[in-house]
This record gives structure tokens, C-alpha cells and sequence, in this order.
């Protein structure tokens, strides 16, 4: 186990903030980020990331211990690249098409959505598994490894993506250090995270289903410290939004069964007997947030970006 400091803010002064199935998240005092410490090393935790991750059979029995990765990402496929192709558009509204890499890229959805849009669009994935499908098909566009061990040269994408991305990272500061390196002046760097600092978040504390995550989850942004850690980075913050999730009743039952096994259970097999379990739905409790920024300058120092944080318009702006 390794006590870690603030990525953000590099402090080592935290408090703990909760306990969940006995992994301890700390928020720090100094810029108000939560994370994992003690954590796992990154070789124990990258282990989960296998052939069972993109469907994962705890869904099924509700277990706790094995709560990661997703129920069935291929089934949703189709589901999934209609959400990705609204972010694309608003991208879009931004920038141009032009070189992209999508860090974290799992099977490749948003490369092929990207590339189908006239992108020349790359993906990096550190489960071999997943490269693998995605190479047989959507892409050989996509490759094997992380941001820094494919030393891609300065200045060489125009858009820079991650959803999902980077509240598994051991280190996020030194990956987005990484992307600001790799961006064009001007290039547009997008994140999509759960959102700590939601409404939905902050009422169900130590219940909110992504600390039950960790410790395959290590971060837990919020809107402000995760436009500092952008700012710290070299970004500048442009635009922001919720983000929901189309998918079927099933896959949102699958969830909320970690909330009551029982009560939910029993919805289930209700829906099934009424054949309503495929429905799909498109919902927005608010608990992901997708943040748009461009590369603007250089990284600036913590404390310039904290006294940024406090003026009121960019606070509201982040709430």
C-alpha cells in the first residue's frame, strides 16, 4: 500500500473524507481534490483491467468485491456512439477536424465515430484485449500502451480525448502534462469524468456508486479541481456540460443493484416478465461532466491558478 500526495496541488496534507469497502478517500486541504491513499501499486491495480472488464460478470451477482469495468460495453456499442457523437459535434463546434487521439480508447468507439467524420483519428489502449478487438474491427489506428511510453512528437494532434480516462491514472498531472506537450497551440483537450462535486454526489456521500470503484477509480474531480488541474497544466477552460448515458433499463438496474440487491432485483424480474428490460433510455442525473479546453500558454504555477478559482464568475461557472 502507498500513501500518495495531491496530484493536483502536490500537497501531502489530506483528510480523510470517506470510507468505502475499506479503501480511504482523502480530500486535501489545500485545493479540496479527493483520491485514494493508501492505494495498491499501479502493477496490482492494472490487473483488473482484463478480458472480463468490458463485461464483467459481478453485474450479474452484485459483487462488491469485483464492482468494475462495465456489464456488456460491446452490446452497447450502438448506444454509446450516439452519446459520443453529440461530444464530437460540440468538439467540433470548437475546433476543426483534424488529428485526434483518444487516450484510453477502450474498444475504439469514438475513434471510429471520429474517423467516420472525416478525422484522422487514433486511439491508445493499455488493455491488450480490447486492442485487439479494435484492431480487428474498427482500427489499426489503434495501439497498445499510454500517452508517454509512445512518445508521440510535440505538437503532433489538433484534439486530445479522454473519457473516462482520468480518474483511473496514477499520476494524472504527468498525463495531462503529456497531452499539453503533444497538442498544437490552440488544440482543443477533452475530459469527460464523473463529477464529485455534483448535486447527485454530495447527497449520497460515502453511497455514491463511483467511490464504490476504487480502487480501479483512484480520483474523484470536481468541475473546480479538475479546471485546475487543466490550468495548472497550460489549459484554459472553454466550455463544460453533463454528460448521461444512453443505454437500456437493464444496464441501469445492473447499477443501481449495488444501491438495495433486493428492491432492485425485484424490479428487474418485473420489467423482464413485462419484456421492458430493453427499453432504452437516455438519463442525465447530472454525475459526469465532460470539460472542453484549449491549449493556451504555458503551465502555470498552482498558486496563480487558485487565485483564479476564486473569483466568483468562475466559480458559478463550475458549479
Amino acid at each position: 500500500m502507498i500513501d500518495v500526495v495531491c496530484t493536483v496541488c502536490r500537497q501531502n496534507d489530506a483528510r480523510l473524507a470517506h470510507v468505502v469497502d475499506r479503501w480511504r478517500v482523502v480530500r486535501c486541504r489545500r485545493c479540496g481534490h479527493r483520491y485514494v491513499s493508501p492505494r495498491p501499486s499501479m502493477d496490482d491495480i492494472q490487473r483488473l483491467y482484463d478480458e472480463d472488464y468490458f463485461q464483467n460478470p459481478a453485474f450479474q451477482t452484485t459483487d462488491h468485491d469485483a464492482y468494475f469495468g462495465y456489464m456488456d460495453y460491446l452490446r452497447d456499442r450502438e448506444h454509446i456512439q450516439a452519446r459520443l457523437s453529440q461530444v464530437l459535434r460540440r468538439i467540433e463546434a470548437h475546433r476543426p477536424p483534424g488529428r485526434l487521439l483518444d487516450l484510453g480508447c477502450g474498444l475504439g468507439f469514438f475513434v471510429e465515430v471520429a474517423a467516420l467524420a472525416g478525422w484522422d483519428a487514433h486511439g491508445v489502449e493499455l488493455n491488450k484485449h480490447a486492442v485487439e478487438w479494435a484492431n480487428q474491427h474498427v482500427s489499426n489506428n489503434v495501439v497498445h500502451g499510454t500517452v508517454d511510453s509512445l512518445e508521440y512528437p510535440d505538437a503532433s494532434f489538433d484534439c486530445v480525448t479522454m473519457f473516462d480516462v482520468i480518474e483511473h491514472l496514477d499520476d494524472p498531472r504527468l498525463e495531462v502534462g503529456e497531452v499539453w506537450r503533444i497538442l498544437r497551440p490552440g488544440g482543443l483537450f477533452v475530459v469527460a469524468t464523473p463529477d464529485a462535486g455534483s448535486r447527485f454526489a454530495r447527497l449520497l456521500g460515502a453511497r455514491w456508486l463511483e467511490l464504490k470503484r476504487a480502487p480501479e477509480h483512484l480520483h474523484f474531480f470536481s468541475g473546480a479541481t479538475l479546471s485546475l488541474l487543466m490550468r495548472t497544466c497550460g489549459f484554459m477552460p472553454l466550455d463544460h456540460h453533463s454528460m448521461g448515458k444512453i443505454t437500456t433499463l437493464r444496464v441501469v438496474l445492473a447499477d443501481l443493484k449495488f444501491y438495495a440487491p433486493k428492491a432492485f432485483g425485484a424490479l428487474e424480474r418485473l420489467l423482464d416478465a413485462r419484456g421492458w428490460s430493453d427499453r432504452v433510455v437516455d438519463l442525465n442525473p447530472g454525475t459526469k461532466m465532460c470539460i472542453y479546453a484549449s491549449k493556451d500558454g504555458s503551465p502555470a504555477p498552482v498558486d496563480a491558478a487558485l487565485d483564479q478559482l476564486e473569483r466568483p464568475k468562475l466559480r458559478r461557472a463550475l458549479r
